[in-house]
């Protein structure tokens, strides 16, 4: 047969043990906040990634083929002003 436990000990350790459940729930909380946070920035920069890449794929779509991006083309009024100085 087990003892008795004084009503001082029980309250005691139910007062601990709804604090230690209380902040175990408020870090919980906490934590969610933060995913929530970090997932809405994650797409907020997948949009802008999403974004960024179909301008490329315009800017590549466009540009004659076997043509590199160095390729420059030379414009015919500065053409005839190679090797000379202007003041």
């Amino acid at each position: 047969q087990k003892a008795p436990v004084p009503p001082d000990f029980v309250a005691h350790n139910s007062n601990q043990l709804e604090a230690i459940l209380k902040a175990f729930m408020q870090e919980t909380k906490n934590f969610a906040v933060e995913t929530k946070t970090q997932i809405q920035t994650q797409g907020v920069s997948i949009k802008n990634l999403e974004n960024q890449i179909g301008q490329i794929a315009t800017a590549l779509s466009s540009r004659p083929s076997g043509t590199l991006p160095s390729t420059a083309e030379t414009p015919t009024s500065t053409s005839n002003a190679k090797n000379k100085e202007t003041c």
